[in-house]
């Protein structure tokens, strides 16, 4: 695994940690939680997702790891790409129940 894909790895792990520090603690879910803090670290993820697929895809690193990076690197970009589809079905159902 090169520098870039490490770097690109543990970014993203860390922005997970704190997005789940600020959900999981009352004190920082009042200081931080609102629409910018929920919009800045959903884009963080997917950048930093598709970066780490893009990252890995280029490298030729074991079998094992390249599943390892490409299935985090997904899972970092289906989270804001799954928020994302979940409120337009949403708005979609609430729309077509309101005619």
């Amino acid at each position: 695994m090169n520098k870039r894909s490490q770097v690109t790895f543990w970014a993203l792990v860390g922005v997970y940690i704190i997005v789940v520090c600020v959900y999981a603690i009352p004190v920082a879910r009042e200081l931080l939680m609102g629409a910018a803090f929920l919009l800045g670290s959903g884009i963080i993820l997917l950048l930093l997702g598709i970066a780490l697929i893009y990252l890995t895809s280029k490298q030729k690193p074991t079998r094992l790891l390249k599943r390892f990076l490409l299935l985090t690197g997904a899972s970092a970009v289906g989270i804001p790409v799954g928020a994302v589809l979940h409120n337009l079905v949403y708005g979609v159902f609430i729309y077509t129940h309101c005619l």
